[in-house]
């Protein structure tokens, strides 16, 4: 069995009553199916970014529940027959006991040795711009460069 998720839009027209009884059915449609509901949240109502079957809000509900993965179609048929659902989002997920036994992940490099190379690229930078600025302190005079373009010239 996978773990999956059930998030859903329900029309805002149903009362308060209603859409309790209604995210029940949901439940009993998810084991009808032959899943385990493991968890399912009080359904809220919320504006919904932009209309959806002429509707501007929407109840929002989310089940979590366990299910064998050749049954997933027939529930998101049953799903898609009921005209209360404006829309829903079937997601396969990890069940949250499992995040949170995982282990944290190990950076490649720690933080300490992430500043110490930033610090050496700053050092080598200050280095090379003195070694530039030596270099443009080389001036040339005007005679000198008024002679060279006369030789340039003048060969032409």
């Amino acid at each position: 069995m996978k773990h999956y998720e059930l998030s859903s839009l329900v029309s805002s027209q149903l009362s308060e009553e209603e859409i309790k009884a209604f995210s029940e059915r949901l439940s009993s449609l998810v084991k009808s199916e032959g899943g385990e509901a493991i968890e399912a949240k009080l359904p809220t109502r919320r504006k919904i970014g932009y209309m959806i079957k002429h509707e501007k809000q929407a109840w929002f509900s989310i089940i979590n529940f366990d299910m064998e993965p050749e049954k997933i179609e027939g529930l998101q048929t049953q799903l898609k027959s009921l005209q209360e659902i404006l829309r829903f989002m079937l997601v396969n997920r990890k069940p949250i006991s499992e995040i949170f036994e995982e282990q944290p992940r190990e950076f490649k490099q720690k933080p300490t040795e992430i500043k110490e190379q930033k610090e050496e690229k700053k050092e080598e930078e200050t280095e090379e711009k003195p070694k530039m600025k030596e270099a443009k302190k080389e001036k040339v005079e005007l005679e000198e460069i008024d002679k060279k373009l006369e030789e340039i010239l003048g060969e032409n």
